[in-house]
């Protein structure tokens, strides 16, 4: 098992935090304490008396709703991505009905598309 892993669930509960989160704009703002702020509202402290407590503020003023929901949707373009690339490397070759994946692609005017098509076909034909 691979160290620092997130599941599916894991990751959609922290889609779904970040969805209802306070979209910000987020940022930092030095006040009596290093503070990560939200302009809605208001100030969620970092104590400076915790150690690197200057990299967690940046840390938390980075980690706002918006780039977790980009990361989210990058994470998953890379996983269909990734299955793509697993499904054709397994399927190379083989044709889906009448047509090759080749002619498929073509048709589509998209790779991606002709091995999703490819794919769903496939998966239909094992149920």
């Amino acid at each position: 098992e691979r160290m620092n892993t997130i599941t599916d669930d894991q990751i959609a509960e922290i889609e779904a935090l970040a969805g209802g989160a306070t979209p910000g704009p987020w940022g930092l703002t030095l006040d009596r304490d290093l503070s990560v702020a939200s302009s809605e509202w208001g100030l969620f402290d970092v104590r400076q008396d915790q150690p690197n407590f200057v990299v967690d503020a940046h840390y938390a003023a980075a980690a706002n709703p918006k780039s977790v929901l980009g990361l989210i949707t990058r994470l998953r373009e890379a996983e269909r991505d990734a299955a793509r690339y697993l499904w054709i490397l397994k399927h190379c070759g083989e044709f889906h009905g009448d047509r090759s994946l080749a002619s498929i692609a073509l048709q589509h005017g998209s790779l991606d598309a002709a091995i999703d098509e490819a794919m769903l076909s496939a998966r239909e034909a094992a149920e």
